[in-house]
């Protein structure tokens, strides 16, 4: 399992990566200032939750202001 504070500095743009689905399970509380999936055309701010289930695919990432979250990864240990 792993738990951080993720912080995007302003201009953040993860469409180089493309979209991404993990093996484990994701959730993410924004906290502050947003950010927005290109691939579904929405912007998520603060006070967002998502859980996502493993191969949810999801992303790519940009953010204009900048995002700090609270990211929880629930992989399997190695």
């Amino acid at each position: 399992m792993l738990t951080r504070v993720l912080r995007w500095e302003p201009g953040v743009d993860t469409s180089p990566i493309g979209p991404t689905a993990h093996t484990y399970f994701e959730e993410v509380l924004i906290l502050t200032g947003s950010m927005h999936d290109v691939t579904v055309g929405e912007t998520f701010r603060a006070g967002y939750y998502a859980c996502r289930p493993p191969g949810m695919v999801h992303g790519p990432w940009v953010s204009a202001h900048g995002c700090e979250m609270l990211e929880v990864r629930y992989a399997a240990p190695d």
